[in-house]
């Protein structure tokens, strides 16, 4: 599963996602930065000393805070000035001389007042602006310059001694812009940190055992095939599989299950999982990045590097609407200027600039989209990118694969009938050797039956897979074919038996066939079960006016039989290659068609579809090929990843019509003259405290609420004590709202 974004795209060195405008020229030391407020962050909080988390303090917020303090101060020293207009107070003669050397008194206090907030907030917003290297103007340095201005020309009033002082709207302004580029940087970063977070899953340190010896190591030093002792409450540190010990182990923050499973000897564990009531040893198979949590980190950091089509959109009109508020604002200006004096000109321009808010564009679907890619990733549901979520939510029809997505992934061989004088146990060991080639479920039965019941294997030469029809091989010096009655029968010297077993296939098996050298020699009767989530799937996905249909290779009876029992369309007798055509002939009737599968033979499809989901089990190849992965065991998760996507592509689009509705309505009052500046950037800020809010809940109601403890402060002592092994639901019930 690969990001179908650009594999240049830049990433933003302070909040992570992407570089809007790429490729852009690397700022100093080789970083890259989204946009400005990133770019003064990053500058201030680097210049600090680091904080006892390990993370630089958050340099920015402090001046903030002094700046209120200095602004609120300036506020009240310019009462003076405001109270003669406010109360119409005369003075005489004599009292306009005391009055006039206050005035120039206090005139020089705003200015050392205005200047320090300046200094705080203004010069490092100015040398951010200097040293990127972005090459272009937007709002926020327009804002700067006419803060500065209002600044410059307030001290050159103060010097003549005359003339209307803007100290107080330049402190102002400063504060709220700056402000509001800190909240929306700290949006884009949470978002970005909510993704790293899944490594918190993992213990610092672990044990490991070797020749009955203990020695604790830093988790990230261990390697593939070392031994680790999980102690009850602790989090595994590997993917692996138990060696020794039994119990329950909690995975709900990788895969979704609700409750913890049982564990044993021979059984896979998962990094990041919480064992619960008991002690394991655990051999691991991977470790750091090649784990599935690792993995699911590395998809997610390429996720961030696509975009949904309809930020686009926004980005396109983003580009033109700075050069639109400019151009206005200097018309504004110029229009009230001539008409009311040169004072409420520059106001009214200040206004334009400051009530425009093109970071509510900017922001509409990168928080969004990435915030729901975290909580679905806690839910063991991996999105490839935003192209995909939104994809996902434009969904029509649902196609599902049978074999190991609707059943479960494990069949059991019921009946073997022999022929030819051939005892079980042999056609079962010539069987199971020959389906040791695939990693179908049919020949995964067949083995673990082999298992139970003891046998071994015979040595199977130049064994060929046949993709949906079966496996042929050399066995000492005879031919065996093992597969589907059609791909069997094909190659049969005698026919007769097809006569006499046409009603061996009758019910709801599935049956294998074996020949030898053209005759045949056993047929096998599997069972299946449908997953208890089956119906409920189903349900959810129909009762959203979602249209669904089944595709299996079973025969037509079975697959008529089933579809009665779902209450759905069930297609039987398809090959792979079938599949695929179904779905193309899906999308020929629908806007967006989705495929929900499992296994190799499921990859054609799954690549096909507009929207391929790979479920519990799959096979890497099918992950590869789909577009969401679904890591958890419970099919269920599949309208979960459908609500969760139509969830965020709703709050994208409410984002974006408030963001065009603001600007709208805000920069007419503002053009008009409506607007004081200082009232201006206030809405400004409120605009995106706007979009980061509707941003924040994008997916939550969805998904549910996923448990967020850290492993390492779980209590050893009880399930109970530790939070991450809460049961969390996995399936959506019938009716739910996608």
């Amino acid at each position: 599963m690969t990001p179908s974004g650009n594999p240049n795209q830049s990433v933003c060195t302070h909040c992570g996602l992407p570089v809007a405008q790429s490729p852009r020229p690397s700022e100093p030391d080789g970083l890259q930065f989204c946009c400005l407020g990133c770019r003064l962050v990053h500058g201030l909080a680097s210049a600090g000393d680091e904080s006892a988390n390990g993370r630089p303090p958050d340099t920015l917020l402090l001046r903030i805070g002094l700046g209120v303090f200095l602004a609120m101060n300036l506020m009240v020293f310019n009462w003076f000035f405001y109270s003669r207009h406010v109360f119409d107070v005369d003075v005489s003669a004599a009292e306009q001389g005391q009055y006039d050397t206050l005035a120039g008194l206090f005139a020089y206090v705003l200015m050392l007042i205005c200047t320090l907030v300046i200094a705080l907030l203004g010069l490092p917003i100015l040398h951010a602006a200097i040293t990127s290297r972005r090459r272009r103007l937007d709002v926020q340095t327009l804002i700067l310059i006419g803060v500065f201005a209002a600044f410059a020309v307030s001290v050159w009033h103060t010097l003549r001694g005359h003339g209307a002082l803007y100290f107080d709207t330049a402190a102002m302004i400063l504060v709220l812009v700056t402000f509001g580029m800190w909240l929306d940087t700290r949006a884009k970063r949470n978002v970005t940190d909510s993704a790293s977070g899944l490594r918190d899953l993992l213990p610092v340190q672990s044990t490991t055992e070797h020749e009955g010896a203990q020695r604790q190591v830093q988790t990230c030093d261990l390697n593939v095939a070392d031994t680790v002792r999980v102690a009850c409450g602790d989090a595994i540190p590997v993917d692996g599989v138990v060696v020794s010990g039994r119990s329950h182990v909690a995975s709900a923050m990788l895969t979704g299950e609700a409750q913890p499973t049982p564990v044993g000897p021979g059984d896979r564990v998962l990094a990041g999982a919480v064992n619960v009531d008991g002690l394991l040893r655990v051999r691991a198979t991977a470790v750091g990045e090649d784990t599935a949590l690792g993995q699911m980190e590395h998809l997610l950091r390429e996720a961030r590097l696509t975009q949904p089509a309809i930020q686009r959109l926004a980005d396109r009109v983003a580009a033109v609407f700075v050069p639109a508020v400019l151009v206005l604002a200097v018309l504004a200006g110029i229009w009230h200027g001539s008409r009311h004096g040169e004072g409420v000109g520059v106001m009214t321009a200040l206004s334009v600039l400051l009530i425009s808010c093109p970071c509510a564009l900017g922001l509409a679907a990168p928080l969004a989209t990435w915030r729901a890619m975290n909580r679905a990733a806690r839910r063991g549901i991996l999105f490839s990118g935003g192209d995909t979520l939104e994809k996902a939510a434009r969904v029509q029809h649902v196609l599902f694969d049978k074999t190991g997505t609707l059943t479960g992934a494990a069949l059991r061989v019921e009946q073997i009938d022999t022929f030819e004088d051939f005892d079980e146990d042999r056609v079962l060991v010539i069987a199971s050797s020959l389906g040791a080639a695939s990693r179908h479920p049919v020949a995964s039965a067949l083995s673990d039956e082999s298992d139970r019941r003891g046998l071994g294997s015979v040595e199977v030469a130049s064994a060929s897979l046949v993709p949906g029809q079966g496996i042929e091989g050399r066995v000492a010096d005879d031919d065996y074919r093992l597969g589907s009655r059609p791909f069997v029968f094909r190659e049969l010297a005698d026919a007769s038996p097809q006569t006499d077993l046409a009603t061996s296939e009758d019910g709801d098996v599935s049956c294998v066939w074996l020949s030898r050298n053209g005759r045949l020699i056993a047929l096998f009767k599997l069972g299946e079960e449908l997953r208890p989530d089956t119906g409920s799937t189903l349900a959810s996905v129909k009762a959203v006016g979602l249209s669904c249909e089944v595709l299996t290779g079973d025969r037509s009876a079975v697959a008529a039989r089933l579809g009665e029992q779902l209450g759905v369309t069930v297609t039987g007798e398809l090959l792979p290659a079938d599949k695929v055509e179904r779905v193309r002939l899906a999308k020929e009737h629908h806007r967006v068609v989705a495929f929900v599968g499992d296994g190799a033979n499921d990859a054609p499809a799954l690549a096909t579809a507009d929207v391929g989901i790979a479920v519990q089990g799959a096979t890497d190849l099918a992950k590869q090929a789909g577009n969401i992965v679904v890591v958890g065991n419970g099919l269920g998760l599949t309208p979960v990843a459908l609500a969760i996507a139509r969830d965020t592509l709703r709050r994208i689009r409410l984002n974006l019509t408030w963001a065009f509705g603001y600007n709208t309505v805000g920069l007419t009052l503002a053009a008009l003259g409506w607007l004081n500046p200082v009232i201006a950037a206030v809405f400004m800020v409120a605009s995106s405290l706007m979009i980061v809010s509707t941003s924040a809940r994008a997916g939550e109601r969805a998904a549910g609420r996923t448990p967020e403890a850290n492993p390492s402060d779980a209590s050893t002592e009880s399930h109970a004590s530790n939070p991450r092994a809460q049961p969390v639901p996995a399936v959506v019930p019938a009716g739910v709202e996608l």
